[in-house]
């Protein structure tokens, strides 16, 4: 009975207890009545901050490139233009001072702009056994006979639609921004910007009704107000889109200073001037010789379908300097990566053409080679220093004279000097030198060395 009289005592001393404290409770909760929980209030502004634990000063402010800035929010055309199988839609224009980050060489600016394109192609009726089968050169639409069989069966085979993709093969020699009556390329740069295209790569779009945005970018003369752009397209027609200003002054012919002007077949050309320079394409010249680097000016005159075509001029082949004294070096290939100096129809377009000369040659002309015809034109205001005397001459049935100006040794290397002049007016000569050159020393023959000659 005593355990049992002192556990009640003991409860009884906790529920007091208990009460004694809930009673204190609540009259902190009413002395602090001011200070609500966060929490339970569900208020952002009461929540507690964080708290920086230090702070590292920016060393220097971000650069942003305007180029490579997101296209704007209301999605406007500015303009927009088709022909049978595309639509193109300028969407927004920027203009700054470079291109992806890289900086507009001096005296230019750049103009970026966002395209959109749509195919809208309409679909070709395909016969169902050709699906699948490879490439349709005709995308489809050719060599078909109605109710026949490819295999010649009278059997009605089933026809289906199929997509025919719009593809600009190659961007660089379609696409240009015409500025100050000329013809500007697409920059490389534009390979590295936001769905940006690569000059040297296509441009597709696969299925009717599908849209993609490209950008594109040009390096143009600064302060140019009026621009417009081509797609130069010989199947499906030109599009041409007003960018800024007057179409018609943006292609409207400017006056250049030219050292010498003159044609070959299909284009006319002439020489801006002509610089040197310690390297070229990313490769230093070897010591002892130096780039030349000759600016030209060049419009293709060609037709193809009544339209304008573009001239493809092989500079590794079709373009060579010749120095003092004589002596002739073919071009080096362009430095934006392609096989071909491109000119545009209508329009004129610049371009250079590089070649390794010796540094202690000052002076040369340039000369080009067409389809029928050859053109030599001075590439600095004096003329190089003339051909060497030749002791010897050997006339090739009145279309050539050649001649020997003299023997060297470089190394374990003879050379030999020749002279050739050819007979024929506006005619050249093109000489295999391994075929048609052996030395005979007492009872033996040698070829020349190709790799070295």
């Amino acid at each position: 009975m005593i355990q049992i009289r002192q556990l009640i005592s003991f409860v009884q001393l906790l529920i007091v207890a208990l009460c004694l404290v809930a009673t204190g409770s609540m009259e902190a909760q009413s002395a602090n009545k001011d200070w609500p929980d966060p929490f339970l209030t569900g208020d952002p502004a009461l929540y507690p901050q964080p708290q920086a634990l230090d702070t590292v000063k920016r060393a220097a402010e971000i650069r942003r490139n305007p180029s490579m800035a997101a296209i704007a929010v209301n999605g406007k055309s500015i303009s927009g233009s088709a022909n049978t199988g595309a639509r193109i839609d300028i969407m927004q224009v920027i203009r700054s001072n470079e291109i992806a980050g890289v900086s507009a060489p001096n005296g230019m600016e750049a103009v970026t702009l966002i395209t959109r394109w749509e195919n809208i192609h309409p679909k070709a009726k395909v016969a169902r056994s050709k699906m699948g089968k490879g490439a349709d050169r005709t995308y489809g639409a050719g060599a078909l006979s109605a109710g026949g069989t490819p295999g010649g069966s009278s059997a009605q085979e089933e026809m289906v639609d199929m997509d025919v993709a719009y593809l600009v093969p190659q961007a660089g020699r379609h696409l240009w921004l015409v500025a100050g009556g000329e013809a500007w390329g697409v920059s490389p740069e534009s390979a590295a910007l936001p769905n940006g295209a690569d000059p040297l790569k296509p441009i597709g779009i696969s299925r009717f009704g599908e849209k993609r945005e490209v950008r594109l970018a040009w390096f143009v003369p600064k302060g140019s107000t009026d621009l417009q752009l081509r797609l130069f397209d010989y199947d499906n027609g030109h599009i041409l889109l007003t960018v800024a200003g007057d179409p018609v002054k943006a292609a409207a012919p400017q006056q250049v200073k030219a050292i010498d002007t003159g044609s070959i077949s299909e284009m006319q050309v002439s020489v801006l001037g002509l610089k040197m320079a310690d390297e070229y394409a990313g490769q230093k010249a070897p010591q002892g010789w130096r780039f030349a680097l000759v600016d030209l000016q060049g419009r293709g005159t060609a037709k193809q379908n009544d339209m304008g075509a573009l001239i493809q001029l092989d500079p590794t082949r079709f373009a060579w300097l010749i120095g003092d004294g004589g002596v002739l070096r073919y071009g080096l290939p362009p430095e934006d990566g392609s096989s071909f100096l491109v000119f545009t129809p209508e329009l004129p377009r610049r371009q250079s053409v590089a070649f390794l000369v010796p540094e202690k040659e000052a002076n040369f002309r340039i000369g080009l080679r067409g389809r029928t015809d050859v053109a030599s034109l001075k590439a600095t205001p004096q003329e190089p220093a003339a051909l060497p005397e030749t002791g010897t001459r050997v006339t090739d049935a009145g279309s050539l004279v050649l001649g020997l100006a003299g023997l060297r040794w470089e190394g374990d290397a003879l050379i030999a000097d020749f002279v050739a002049t050819p007979q024929v007016k506006g005619k050249g000569v093109e000489i295999d030198p391994v075929r048609q050159f052996t030395l005979v020393a007492g009872e033996a023959t040698f070829h020349p060395d190709e790799g070295l000659t």
